[in-house]
This record gives structure tokens, sequence and C-alpha cells, in this order.
């Protein structure tokens, strides 16, 4: 199987709805049906965009109606510690690093408010694609089967839950399966209108979450590799673009004659990686 998902994260009756409404307008024209990652007791005050909507549960459910695709994002969405978890995206978390009991804890909570509003899922988003090995059990032992979460381009079970990869913030072919992960709240005119431009022309490629959750294969070596690959080469992107002696090294090496820019970047590369290594 080969196409692109898309999931919307950080959904709350605070959010933008006049962005959230912008991009249902799009996905309902070309009959794309997205996962929606609801945070079940948000306390996370920078998710307030607008004021709370009394019909927020009302429009989940309508929508899951629809065919939209509901699934617990966290619980407060209070991060707690700088835990990276397993794929050390980002250095924030509201469930790595914790002890099972309180993660179980957590999770249980929010499931119960869900279900408190006729909205019951398997599916689990992390804050910030931050989870742990502990996070995996706690997840089993509360009932979820999916996480829509991992890297590489293909969906895998791994300690009896489900993942399928988010490594995407806009269209990019692949030869998998991938998610594109939006945020509607910080999202701008241009990054919706690019999504629209993308979906109109690569409509055959969008799947439905439906069908990808069905039939996943256990993770063996080569799925794994294939994940560490594409991990390693975000770290390094990510290690480069935040670095100030690497961003002072393209401007010093930057040359209109090609040839001389690939010797100079090979002549300062070795001292530029030491003073990268040395910043703090």
């Amino acid at each position: 199987m080969r196409g692109i998902l898309v999931r919307l994260d950080d959904i709350t009756p605070d959010m933008d709805w006049d962005r959230f409404y912008q991009l249902k307008e799009i996905f309902d024209q070309y009959g794309i049906k997205p996962l929606l990652g609801i945070v079940p007791d948000n306390q996370d005050a920078k998710l307030h965009k607008q004021d709370a909507r009394e019909d927020f549960w009302d429009v989940m459910i309508s929508l899951q109606k629809q065919g939209w695709v509901l699934s617990q994002h966290g619980y407060q969405h209070i991060y707690v510690n700088h835990e990276g978890g397993l794929l050390k995206l980002n250095k924030n978390s509201e469930f790595a690093g914790l002890p099972l009991q309180e993660q179980q804890d957590k999770l249980a909570k929010g499931k119960q408010l869900l279900k408190q509003h006729g909205i019951e899922t398997d599916i689990f988003m992390a804050p910030s694609h931050s989870y742990d090995k502990v996070t995996i059990e706690a997840l089993k032992q509360t009932g979820f089967r999916y996480v829509t979460d991992g890297y590489g381009c293909n969906t895998y079970q791994y300690r009896g839950l489900g993942f399928v990869p988010c490594t995407l913030t806009r269209y990019q072919h692949r030869k998998g399966v991938d998610t594109i992960c939006i945020h509607a709240n910080t999202m701008t005119e241009k990054m919706i209108e690019q999504l629209s431009e993308d979906i109109q022309r690569h409509r055959s490629e969008f799947l439905r979450w439906q069908d990808v959750l069905q039939n996943m294969p256990k993770k063996n070596i080569a799925i794994t590799l294939g994940e560490e690959k594409e991990l390693l080469q975000r770290r390094v992107k990510a290690f480069v673009a935040n670095s100030k002696a690497f961003q002072a090294y393209m401007q010093q090496t930057n040359d209109a004659n090609r040839y001389k820019k690939i010797c100079k970047r090979a002549i300062l590369f070795p001292i530029t990686l030491l003073k990268a290594l040395g910043e703090k």
C-alpha cells in the first residue's frame, strides 16, 4: 500500500474554528476524511484561540458519522518534562518518562471523558510525538489499538499496537504510507492554499484511515532500519539548522562556482563539525 493520510492535531472546544472550517471545506470538496486528535481535557493555554463552542462534542460526533476518524490526543496537553521518548523529535512530553501507573491514569481519564461525550476511540496521538515503551504498555492496558506516529514509510505492529507513520507537514511523494500532520491553529492562508493545491493535484494518492488500519505487518528488520534511517536524517537536519557554526559555514563556503563551493565545504567541514559539537 502506498499513499497519504491526513490528521489534524489540537482539536479542542476553543480552537481556531475559522481555520478549522476553512480546512473542512477543502476536505469536503475532495472527499478527504481526516483523523482528528481531540484533547479530552485541554489545559494548555497556547491552544486557546477562540471562545469555546458549547456544541463542540456534537460537531465531533457529526463529523464521525460522516466518515471522519476520531482519536485521543493526550489528556490535558500539559508537558511535564523534557523527555523525547522513542522518537526523540521534541524535548517536551506529557507521557514519556512517567511511571506506568501515572501514564495509565492519564490515558484512562482522557478515555473516560471522551466516552462521557459519546466518543469511543482506540487510536492515540501523543502531544509533541513523545511517547516511550511504558506509554505503549499503558495504551494496551487502557484499550488502545493504534498509534498515529512513527517514522519510515511503513505501517506496522509493534508490542501489540499498530503504528502509522507521521512525518509530513505538507504533501510529498512517498514510497509507502505517510501522514500529513496539520495544526489548524497555526496555519496561514498560504499554507491552506498550498494544501488545497496539493490535494487537487494528488487526490488519487490520499487514503482512507479505515483501510490503512487493516492488516498491518509486524515490525521487522527492514522496517526498523527504514525508520532509523529517516529519524537519523531528521536529527542531522535539525542539528545543522540549529547550529550557529553550520549557519556561518554555509555562508562562508557559498560560491557561484560549483567546483569552488564543493572544495571550500570539503576543506572546512571537519573544523565546522567540531565547532558545532562544542556548542551548548
